[in-house]
């Protein structure tokens, strides 16, 4: 090829999957979907403290699946499903689904703090500029976003006391804040808030673990060790919330350009573990969720309508 990828290499580097790495990797990122139905069910805890975790189960995986074929706009079905299934109203879980995004944004921040720090000077001085605008301007990162997520966080708790009595004179907006300020109460009680933050910490292991499995499962990365994955799990981590110039947000191209020019994988086999990264993190839960939706009596239309808008816009409040 005159621009230099070798495509036979490419495809060949499939055949070199270990068999048993690859599904311990599938059975830890299907084990992450439970955790995060056990996070929502303690962020929601106090609108439902009887919320079933089977039905929190099926809906995370419909929603999930729906993230994927249909991309970021089809993430309101997971919050949709789970308010229909629960009778709770939709503001109240668009609320968990913004909890639950920053707390999953502190981890990103930790698990790139723990990757620049784990970055030598003499890696570092054969990256390309993607990678090295990461490197410059990573730590500047690190303060803006745990500065935003601090500031959110402190804003549900303030926000789910008083918001509500501030609205008195306006009863459509006092009743959708009481709504959102429902869906972040739990932040108020110390217990629930460090069980939320323990299920994340727990989530985040399972996720570094499957990447673990993945890089022992392929021939080109199998020698990286356990601190190397950390590494490469917090700059793709970080690529998928922060668009990188010449890079955008793609867990595949991250993956593939970390691991070529930090730590020398040859460009056919990064490529290919970015598209396992992509496969067993994401769109692994895809045939799993397609069956509980069809289960559930969904249809792949129905899916692609309820991730447009909810059908009756009164139960946002």
């Amino acid at each position: 090829m005159s621009w230099g990828f070798d495509f036979r290499l490419f495809f060949d580097s499939f055949r070199r999957l270990d068999a048993g790495w690859m599904a311990a990797s599938i059975v830890l990122v299907l084990a992450t979907y439970a955790g995060r139905a056990l996070r929502w069910q303690a962020m929601m805890r106090p609108v439902a403290p009887h919320a079933s975790l089977w039905r929190l189960i099926e809906n995370t995986c419909i929603g999930f699946t729906a993230s994927v074929i249909f991309g970021r706009a089809a993430e309101i079905v997971r919050p949709l499903l789970i308010a229909r299934a629960e009778g709770v109203t939709l503001a109240s879980q668009v609320a968990v689904w913004v909890l639950e995004r920053v707390t999953d944004l502190v981890m990103v921040l930790l698990l790139f703090g723990i990757a620049l720090s784990g970055v030598d000077r003499s890696r570092a001085s054969t990256v390309g500029p993607e990678v090295a605008w990461v490197l410059q301007f990573g730590g500047r990162a690190i303060l803006t976003l745990g500065a935003a997520a601090a500031g959110v966080l402190l804003a549900c708790r303030v926000f789910s006391g008083d918001a509500a009595r501030w609205l008195g004179r306006w009863p459509a907006l006092a009743r959708f804040a009481d709504s959102l300020a429902a869906g972040v109460a739990a932040t108020r009680d110390a217990k629930a808030f460090a069980l939320i933050l323990l299920y994340t910490l727990a989530e985040w292991a399972l996720i570094a673990a499957c990447y673990y499995c993945i890089f022992k499962g392929f021939a080109p990365t199998a020698h990286l060790t356990a601190m190397d994955s950390l590494t490469i799990l917090g700059f793709v981590s970080f690529a998928s919330v922060v668009q990188i110039p010449g890079v955008g947000g793609g867990v595949q191209v991250a993956a593939a350009l970390v691991l070529t020019q930090m730590f020398g994988i040859a460009a056919e086999p990064a490529v290919t573990a970015g598209i396992l990264f992509w496969g067993i993190g994401f769109a692994v839960i895809v045939p799993l969720g397609l069956w509980f939706a069809v289960r559930g009596g969904f249809t792949f239309a129905s899916l692609r309508t309820l991730g447009k808008s909810p059908d009756r816009p009164g139960e946002i409040a």
